[in-house]
């Protein structure tokens, strides 16, 4: 992950901005939203491919937890 130019607290907060744009409300919207995402920085080249993918995505992707418990405090 030496080559990842953005944390993973980065693209966490990239993906909640995305979410709370598209209406995000479900596990499955997050996760391909978080898939999403990740294609777009890698093909910007800011995430390459010798990183650690399933790293990132899994990190990503558990965070639903969290991004749904803020929906709810904003709600």
């Amino acid at each position: 992950m030496d080559n990842l130019t953005l944390s993973i607290e980065d693209l966490y907060n990239e993906v909640c901005d995305r979410a709370r744009s598209d209406g995000v409300l479900s596990r499955e919207e997050w996760h391909d939203l978080v898939d999403e995402v990740l294609e777009e920085k890698r093909s910007q080249m800011k995430i390459e491919d010798d990183d650690d993918w399933q790293y990132i995505i899994e990190s990503l992707q558990t965070r639903f937890e969290l991004f749904s418990q803020e929906i709810d405090i904003i709600q």
